[in-house]
């Protein structure tokens, strides 16, 4: 049983996708309302947060998979035509292109700092010594 405190960076990370799991569950219950279904593979992040805060290899797999789509799918979202804004699939308005720009950009900076974490060699090792 690992003694040392899971480093900061990489509960960041879990909690990261624990918080995007938990969007995507209460999504799914606000179009379910709204009479609309909508599967949505984002409720993954809730067992992949514990998987990364249990150093389980097979979570932090699938961690960088689902990072792996953010990378392929950040690009076309500028080539989209619609720039508008939603909070859980609740369309809420347009915003101007180049604040949608700008979200964008973070967002694609953030997966890639979370790339980033789960790669380094000493954070990697974690989830190899415990297996």
């Amino acid at each position: 049983m690992r003694k040392e405190p899971t480093p900061l960076k990489l509960k960041i990370v879990a909690y990261l996708f624990l918080l995007s799991g938990v969007s995507s569950v209460l999504r799914f219950f606000i179009l379910l309302f709204h009479n609309s279904f909508m599967l949505d593979f984002g409720v993954l992040g809730i067992p992949i947060c514990f998987g990364l805060l249990r150093y389980r290899p097979a979570w932090r797999t699938l961690a960088l998979v689902f990072i792996w789509i953010m990378f392929v799918l950040s690009p076309m979202l500028f080539f989209g035509k619609k720039t508008y804004f939603e909070i859980m699939g609740i369309y809420i308005g347009e915003i101007p292109r180049s604040l949608f720009y700008v979200c964008v950009i973070v967002g694609f900076s953030l997966t890639l700092w979370q790339y980033r974490v789960l790669t380094k060699p000493s954070i990697k090792q974690l989830f190899y010594e415990s297996a």
